[in-house]
């Protein structure tokens, strides 16, 4: 009995001693304020978690809004953070710090239930605890879903390998069973905070074909699946099933083979920390002659093929452990759906390690003990020398932990960061200009939008904010381009009509200013007249227009539309008068002649004279088949 007493308190005490250093290492981040544009959409600009009576709604809404994510165990903590601490940030990255402590411990337990092995279970989970590549999931609030399901989905893993310890055991009973139901209840926790968790039965038949000896109960393994089933169907009747699949297998390919190649940077990053950014990005192989695709592939290809040569000598535990950080990036791989973070990027982002890394850092823990005692039996150096380097490497991680957590604390210094190691990601462009304008650095922030749409000319958000931006600096002309540019505003119809209704009246001032200085200037009479238009006084277009056709009587711009303006007003005589005197100009045939010649075909239907109609509706045609 005292011997068990030692080995509970040893125990108790490398959990402590885990807790107090893993805190050490990732404290730094704990004044960091809200920072992403998922902080904004989740927490700050989140009704839903505003108000309890808003949980059902929760368990029926998609987590981003799209039917991209579900995760309504996330929304109910920040609903209770937010009950409780209101908007304060603290509190978010605090509970981020606790789940992060707390599914070290399960590290702790599960690896010593695994490998039987006080000294590999503590280094596994000091490594998890303290290894600068989890700073991203824990000095970002938005990690809080990997971090929930990483909690349950390892806590669910070792009930279920306990109640197969009890259940092999002489003494085992019905009251075992307690601990496979709580298995499953923590499985279903971990699949309502992230999707990945749905990798654990899959981890759960590595770990009967690797570790378990004697008869393997596959069948226990079932109910996990069927909790699967019923996430998926549930899923599917909320209308939360949107995937971003590759439009061919041969792009499919190139996304794997890319993923591969990020994989090979995981792997440096937890032997040599440098260069942690967040969102990380790989570019995308477009071809199959990229020499890094082949040098990708070799280097996996003589991979397993060492592997496969020495499985025989590979222990259980060892290659469960393999298995495990192979598994856990499934769901990230790219095969399931696209990831990415701008165009000719996927996303590899380090927070993708944070379960992976359980098996990697047990791994590493378990080898690095292997390498201690023959160390130590072939009297390489003393213990006390191994020691000081070993403490020493746990500082350097503690350090460049502590640092990325202090660079977490403002969102331009993190985004900088990035853009260092990766300067076209779009959505960290963007995120710099929001920055930028929260900030009231107009021009920088103008900066930054323009870089995000040179590197995604899609970005409709980051056309908004510059025409925004622009607007803010008194560029008005300028913002008012910017918003006529977008084509398709999509679910910002509201807020394009608001931004144009806002710019026009500077921007007629700023017309107005430029034709004070330059009166016999055609095009910026027209440009003016375009934004009445715009603006709805049509009146006052015709003025500015026939002031440009006066100056310039072949303006080909000019005269349609003036001539728009005039069918527009009812003034069908001067309508056509126009259009004609525009199709009379030995000009260039353009899209506009297609256009002059549909209207004039209608305007003579209205007329009744069908000859005329039909003769501008073949014209029409003749045009539309010569563009």
């Amino acid at each position: 009995m005292p011997k068990r007493n030692n080995s509970f308190i040893t125990r108790v005490g490398l959990v402590c001693l885990v807790l107090a250093l893993g805190c050490l290492s990732h404290s730094a981040m704990l004044p960091s304020s809200f920072k992403t544009l998922d902080d904004e959409s989740s927490i700050i600009n989140n009704a839903d978690i505003k108000d309890y009576a808003n949980t059902g709604r929760i368990f029926r809404s998609s987590f981003f809004g799209g039917g991209h994510y579900y995760r309504p165990l996330v929304s109910v903590t920040y609903m209770l953070e937010y009950h409780f601490f209101g908007l304060r940030p603290f509190y978010y990255n605090l509970d981020n710090l606790a789940l992060h402590l707390a599914a070290a411990a399960a590290v702790f337990f599960l690896v010593l239930l695994i490998w039987k092995n006080q000294g590999t279970a503590f280094f596994a989970a000091l490594l998890f605890a303290v290894h600068p590549v989890q700073w991203e999931a824990v000095a970002n609030i938005p990690g809080r879903a990997v971090l929930l399901s990483t909690f349950f989905t390892v806590n669910a893993l070792f009930f279920f390998i306990l109640f197969l310890d009890k259940r092999a055991s002489s003494a085992s009973g019905v009251a075992d069973y307690i601990f496979y139901g709580l298995s499953l209840v923590l499985f279903a926790g971990g699949m309502l905070s992230k999707e990945s968790a749905a990798m654990l039965p899959v981890l759960i038949l590595s770990y009967l074909h690797f570790v378990r000896k004697g008869p393997k109960p596959w069948r226990l393994v079932l109910p996990y699946f069927g909790i699967i089933f019923v996430y998926a169907a549930l899923r599917q009747g909320l209308g939360i099933t949107e995937t971003y699949p590759w439009r061919s297998p041969g792009e499919l390919v190139l996304g794997l083979l890319t993923f591969l190649r990020a994989c090979l940077t995981f792997l440096r990053l937890f032997v040599v920390p440098v260069g942690l950014h967040f969102d990380r990005a790989q570019r995308l192989f477009t071809s199959p002659g990229d020499p890094q695709l082949w040098g990708t592939v070799t280097v996996v290809l003589a991979a397993a093929v060492l592997l496969a040569r020495r499985r025989g000598r590979i222990p259980g535990s060892a290659a469960f452990f393999i298995s495990w950080f192979f598994i856990e990036l499934i769901p990230v791989s790219q095969l399931v759906t696209t990831i990415g973070v701008a165009p000719g990027f996927i996303s590899a982002a380090e927070h993708f390690l944070y379960m992976p890394a359980i098996g990697a850092f047990a791994l590493m823990a378990a080898g690095g003990r292997r390498l201690y005692r023959q160390a130590i039996e072939k009297n390489i150096c003393s213990p006390l020398v191994l020691r000081l380097a070993l403490g020493g490497i746990v500082l350097a991680l503690m350090l460049t932990t502590a640092r990325q957590g202090y660079t977490a604390r403002g969102a331009p210094d993190m985004f900088r960061a990035t853009l260092k190691h990766n300067p076209d990601n779009s959505r960290i462009l963007y995120s710099m200009g929001l920055e930028m304008v929260r900030q009231k650095n107009y021009g920088e922030a103008e900066r930054y939008f323009r870089r995000t749409l040179k590197s995604d000319p899609l970005h409709a958000a980051a056309r908004h904010a510059l025409g925004r931006a622009l607007h803010d600096q008194g560029k008005y002309i300028q913002a008012l381009a910017v918003y006529q540019s977008v084509k398709d505003a999509g679910n910002a119809d509201a807020l394009l009509e608001r931004n144009l209704q806002a710019v026009y009246p500077p921007a007629i001032e700023a017309y107005a200013r430029r034709l004070a200085d330059e009166p016999g200037n055609a095009r910026l009479h027209y440009s003016l007249g375009t934004v009445y238009s715009r603006a709805g006084d049509a009146a006052k277009g015709v003025e500015q227009y026939l002031q440009a056709v006066a100056l310039m009587p072949d303006f080909k711009d000019a005269l349609f539309n003036l001539a728009t303006s005039y069918e527009a007003m009812g003034q069908a005589d001067l309508a056509v008068t126009f259009y004609e005197r525009m199709l009379a100009l030995e000009d260039k045939e353009d899209h506009l002649d297609a256009h002059a010649h549909t209207h004039l075909a209608e305007l003579y239907r209205a007329r009744g004279d069908e000859a005329k109609a039909e003769a501008y509706a073949q014209k029409a045609q003749e045009a539309k088949e010569r563009e």
